[in-house]
């Protein structure tokens, strides 16, 4: 791996860490047979999407 890579590698882990940050609240699972609800959820910021997954493992989200 050429010296560029690894840094492109670093920048990319360190961009991941910013990416995402957690929102508190209630997130119903839109899953029409589940009426499981989380209290958090997962904000992307590079695709104005949030996003969480139901204890049955559904997933769910919204985009902003």
């Amino acid at each position: 791996m050429t010296s560029l890579d690894k840094f492109l590698e670093k920048q990319d882990q360190i961009y991941k860490a910013e990416e995402h940050d957690v929102a508190l609240g209630m997130f119903s699972c839109q899953n029409k047979e589940c009426d499981e609800i989380n209290t958090e959820a997962n904000i992307d910021k590079l695709k104005n999407k949030l996003y969480w997954v139901c204890l049955n493992g559904h997933s769910s989200s919204v985009v902003f």
